[in-house]
C-alpha cells in the first residue's frame, strides 16, 4: 500500500470519527482557548486560537488590511523577480499614500521587510482592477460555496500579483464544473472576471514521508530541527523544537503519527533512540464535506533525548542535495519566529531528504486540500526543493546576505502541491493550532552595534512643479531598541511616516530637510539636509 492510500485510509478513518463525536463536544474542542503556564526564564508568547468566518481578518493578511485602510483602492503588494516591491493600486489618486505606507514597512525594524530578510530593489506602482478588500470578500464568500462543497475544487487563492481569485480545479473535471461555478458566482455576487479557473493536473499531491532508509543516522547531540524522525515503518523531519505551555517538545506534521488531526500517542525514534511522543493533534472542524485546519502540525512530548531550542541543522550548500552537517557551522539559530510573508520572497527549509534547499513563495494565504477530504486553510506555495520523507521540514528566512546563520523561523513544510511544488504550514497558524504559550528563540537577537548614527537622504535639485512631490529618507545605524523619527523643513511638509518624509518645494530657493531619530535608550541625533529648487529641477516624484 502506498503512503498516499494509507493516507486516504487515515483520513477516512477520521472522517469517520468527527461524524460520530456529540456536537457539542465538537464545538467545544474547537473553540476551547487554552490557559497555559509560563515557562521561567524564558521568553514566551500567547497564541489563541485564530477566528473564522465571513468577514474576519485573516492574520496573514493584516498588512493588505492595513494598506486599504490608507489606501481604499489598493490591492496588496508583492515581489517581482527584478526584487522590487510592486504595490497594485486601482486609482492614482492613492498612489502617493500606498507607495508612503509600505516605505514605513521597509523602514520599520520590528515587523517590516527588511526584518524578514527582504531587501527590496524599490517601490513601483501597477494598476489594479479590483481592491483587496473586494477580492478577499469575495474570496470567503467562495470559500463558503465552492471550495468546501465541490469536491473538484482543490485549491483557492487571493493572488496579488495576478489581481484575481484564482481557484484550482482537477484537470479532467475542468470542463464540466466550470459552468456550474460561473452561474454560481451570479448568485453569490461574484463578478466572473474576478475569477480565474486553473487546471490542475497530474497525479494526487504526494504527502512527503517516505520509508526508512536502510542505514540510520543517530546523535548524541541536542535534537535540532531537519534531523529524520521514524514512526512505525515511515520517517518523517523534526520541524522544530520549542518550548510549549512549560514542556519542552517539537512540532513535526500530523499526517506523520498514525492518525492525523486526533492525539493518538505516535511514539518518535532517532537512530533507534526513543525520542517523544506526540501529545496535542487537535481535531479539525467541519467545513462542507471537508475536515479544515490551520496547519498539517502536531506536538510531540520530549523523550530521552536532549532538545535544542531555535536550532535548525545546517548542511553543507544550500540546494547541493548534500545530507552532511556543516561541521564548522552546524546550525542556523532561531532569533526571530512568524513574519509577514508576501509573493516572490526566497524562503528556506532542511528536510532529512533534500537537505537545504531554497526557492521564491508563489502562493500566500492559499486554501488547499492536501488530500481530497481535508483542508489547510491559508497554506503558502514556493518552489524550493522538496522529496519523500521531508515533511515536517523547517521552513525560514534567512535575516542576511552572505554567510549569516540567524533565520526567522516561518513554518513547516507540509506536502508537494498541485501548482508550486511545495506546500507549508505558516508559523501562526500552527501555534494558533496547537494553542499555549510558545518559545522557539535559541538567543536574542544581537543588539546594532556602535552609537547611534543618522544622516537625512534624498533629492537635491528639486523641481518647484505642483505636481512634484519629493520623499526623502533618514539613513540610521546603530544604537539600541527601536527608532523614533521627527520631521519638519521650511517648504511644504506634505506627511511622514517612519523614517519617510514627503515635501513639496513651491519655489526657487534653498531649502532644508531635518530630522531627528532617537532609539531606545534616549539617544538623539538630527541631521539637517540642503535642497536647491528650480523650475528646472531635474528631480520630481520619487
Amino acid at each position: 500500500m502506498s503512503m498516499q492510500e494509507l493516507f486516504k485510509k487515515r483520513t477516512f478513518r477520521f472522517s469517520a470519527y468527527i461524524a460520530s463525536v456529540v456536537l457539542a463536544g465538537l464545538v467545544a474542542a474547537c473553540e476551547r482557548s487554552v490557559s497555559p503556564a509560563e515557562v521561567p526564564g524564558q521568553e514566551s508568547q500567547r497564541f489563541e486560537r485564530i477566528p473564522r468566518g465571513p468577514g474576519s481578518t485573516r492574520p496573514e493578511e493584516q498588512p493588505f488590511h492595513d494598506l486599504a485602510k490608507r489606501s481604499p483602492s489598493s490591492a496588496g503588494f508583492y515581489l517581482d523577480n527584478a526584487g522590487r516591491v510592486i504595490v497594485r493600486v486601482a486609482s492614482k489618486a492613492d498612489e502617493v499614500s500606498a507607495i508612503a505606507f509600505v516605505s514605513a514597512m521597509l523602514d520599520d525594524r520590528v515587523g517590516g521587510l527588511r526584518s524578514a530578510g527582504v531587501t527590496p530593489a524599490g517601490i513601483r506602482v501597477a494598476p489594479a482592477t479590483f481592491t483587496f478588500l473586494q477580492l478577499a470578500t469575495w474570496r470567503d464568500i467562495l470559500f463558503d460555496s465552492v471550495l468546501v462543497v465541490e469536491k473538484a475544487v482543490r485549491t483557492l487563492d487571493l493572488d496579488e500579483r495576478e489581481n484575481r481569485i484564482e481557484l484550482g480545479i482537477e484537470g479532467r473535471q475542468l470542463q464540466s464544473i466550470i459552468p456550474v461555478i460561473e452561474a454560481r458566482l451570479g448568485k453569490l455576487g461574484v463578478p466572473r472576471d474576478a475569477v480565474v479557473f486553473q487546471s490542475l493536473d497530474g497525479p494526487e499531491p504526494a504527502l512527503d514521508f517516505a520509508p526508512p532508509p536502510t542505514l540510520q543516522t543517530g546523535t548524541t547531540d541536542p535534537l535540532a530541527g531537519g534531523i529524520q524522525i521514524i514512526h512505525s515503518s515511515s520517517a518523517c523531519t523534526l520541524g522544530f523544537v520549542a518550548q510549549h505551555s512549560g514542556t519542552t517538545g517539537f512540532v513535526t506534521n500530523s499526517h506523520c503519527s498514525l492518525m492525523p488531526y486526533v492525539v493518538d500517542n505516535t511514539s518518535y525514534t532517532v537512530g533507534g533512540v526513543f525520542a517523544g511522543s506526540e501529545t496535542e493533534d487537535p481535531l479539525g472542524y467541519t467545513c462542507g464535506f471537508r475536515v479544515c485546519r490551520g496547519s498539517d502540525a502536531n506536538f510531540v512530548s520530549g523523550g530521552s533525548m536532549p532538545l535544542a531550542v531555535g536550532r535548525i541543522l545546517r548542511t553543507i550548500g544550500v540546494n547541493s542535495g548534500s545530507l552532511t552537517v556543516d561541521q564548522s557551522r552546524p546550525y542556523f539559530y532561531v532569533v526571530q519566529s512568524g513574519s509577514n510573508l508576501f509573493q516572490g520572497q526566497t524562503v528556506h527549509k532542511v528536510g532529512r531528504t533534500t537537505g537545504w534547499t531554497s526557492g521564491s513563495i508563489v502562493s500566500t494565504c492559499k486554501d488547499a486540500t492536501p488530500t481530497v477530504n481535508t483542508v489547510m486553510t491559508c497554506g503558502y506555495e514556493a518552489n524550493y526543493g522538496r522529496g519523500g520523507g521531508d515533511s515536517g521540514s523547517p521552513v525560514f528566512v534567512r535575516l542576511a546576505s552572505g554567510d549569516s546563520s540567524e533565520v526567522t523561523l516561518v513554518g513547516i513544510h507540509s506536502s508537494e502541491s498541485w501548482e508550486a511544488g511545495a506546500l507549508f504550514a505558516k508559523l501562526e497558524r500552527i501555534q494558533s493550532d496547537l494553542g499555549g504559550t510558545w518559545n522557539v528563540i535559541a538567543h536574542a537577537p544581537t543588539p546594532p552595534s556602535g552609537p547611534l548614527t543618522a544622516a537625512v537622504g534624498g533629492p537635491v535639485d528639486a523641481n518647484t512643479s505642483s505636481a512634484c512631490t519629493l520623499r526623502y529618507w533618514m539613513n540610521t545605524s546603530g544604537g539600541s531598541g527601536s527608532y523614533s523619527y521627527s520631521w519638519s523643513t521650511n517648504g511644504t511638509s506634505m506627511y511622514s511616516s517612519g523614517g519617510t518624509y514627503w515635501v513639496k518645494f513651491p519655489s526657487a530657493g534653498t531649502f532644508w530637510v531635518e530630522a531627528t531619530v532617537g532609539d531606545g535608550t534616549g539617544a538623539q541625533v538630527t541631521d539637517r539636509y540642503y535642497v536647491v529648487a528650480s523650475s528646472s529641477g531635474t528631480d520630481c516624484n520619487n
